[in-house]
């Protein structure tokens, strides 16, 4: 059984952007687990403490609202999050909790690899 460093939760509600994001972490050599909605996002997050990075997108459903993922990075401490968006002034009630970087989507892979090892070598 394969040893991961580091555990990262990939947010995403594109099935095939998700699988793509997990298959080249994975390859990486970074434990990946995904969620196609907040629910599932919290869910995860809740379960399991050793997450150490979150990389979410900025259309999740399910992620703004009354028990959504706002009020979970809000209010609680956690893994750094990368902001996987169209736009660097995207979600702004993210702007004062954790988000360590914004990546734009369709900038590569490569843009948020070097995020992903950034954040996590800090």
């Amino acid at each position: 059984m394969a040893q991961f460093a580091r555990t990262i939760l990939v947010t995403e509600r594109n099935g095939n952007i998700r699988e793509l994001l997990r298959r080249e972490l994975h390859r990486a050599g970074y434990r990946v687990l995904t969620a196609a909605d907040a629910p599932a996002a919290l869910d995860i997050l809740r379960e399991n403490a050793a997450v150490d990075l979150v990389i979410l997108d900025e259309d999740l459903p399910g992620a703004t609202g009354e028990g959504g993922l706002e009020a979970f990075f809000g209010n609680t401490g956690g893994p750094p999050v990368i902001l996987h968006a169209f736009s660097q002034g995207a979600c702004a009630w993210l702007e004062e909790a954790r988000v360590a970087a914004v990546v734009e989507k369709g900038g590569g892979l490569e843009l948020l690899s070097a995020a992903v090892t950034r954040i996590l070598a800090a």
